[in-house]
């Protein structure tokens, strides 16, 4: 009867010793699992995938243009996303089209003219109102703010939570305003010279663009 009651005592003893390292292990699980299912800032902010298409009109146009993400293109260590813009006149017939870049990390979305071109750094994540950065062009800086965030109507809707972003090139004495919706995009890209006159502007008409 004293074995039976030590053998009982010894194994309460034993899950009493491994309790804490099963519970950590536990913890442990579960973090992992919350962390596969969170979503990564980039897929928040920039959930764009390839053959997502935006359509815009744009104020030195008389028709609009598209812009969609067709593949990618590696070049080095790295991957981009081939952005393709496709110039329409008012009858809806196709004119011209060229290929930008989208580089999408971790922290940052950029964007280059073509592939060996300095990036535009459009977003720093995560966005906050009052967070700066900058980058270069030809090694010229781009000091960039987040200015607010608000609700914004365009063409394509109202959208809520809409980063207002100040990007000032003191090079070329141009100032551009890019509103930034999360899970949607560039709902709005104006661009003005140094008298603050409208240079040109590009606003959000439909998003996704149907076949």
């Amino acid at each position: 009867m004293g074995n039976c009651s030590n053998k009982i005592a010894e194994r309460k003893r034993k899950k009493l010793f491994y309790f804490p390292f099963r519970l950590l292990l536990l913890l442990m699980l579960v973090a992992f699992v919350f962390n596969c299912k969170k979503k990564p800032l980039t897929e928040e902010y920039f959930p764009h995938k390839d053959g997502d298409s935006w359509k815009y009109k744009n104020s030195e146009e008389t028709g609009y243009f598209i812009r969609e993400f067709s593949g990618t293109t590696s070049i080095r260590d790295t991957t981009r996303q081939n952005w393709v813009k496709t110039n329409f006149d008012t009858a809806g017939h196709a004119l011209d089209s060229d290929t930008n870049y989208i580089m999408v990390t971790d922290t940052m979305v950029s964007s280059f003219e073509y592939l060996d071109a300095d990036c535009y750094v459009f977003l720093k994540l995560p966005l906050e109102v009052d967070i700066t950065w900058t980058f270069y062009i030809d090694d010229e800086p781009i000091n960039a703010r987040v200015v607010s965030k608000e609700e914004y109507t365009v063409q394509a809707g109202t959208f809520s939570n809409v980063y207002l972003i100040k990007y000032d090139d003191p090079e070329n004495d141009e100032t551009r305003w890019i509103y930034y919706a999360p899970n949607v995009g560039i709902i709005k890209d104006a661009l003005y010279d140094s008298d603050g006159e409208l240079v040109s502007e590009d606003e959000l008409i439909q998003y996704p663009v149907e076949d």
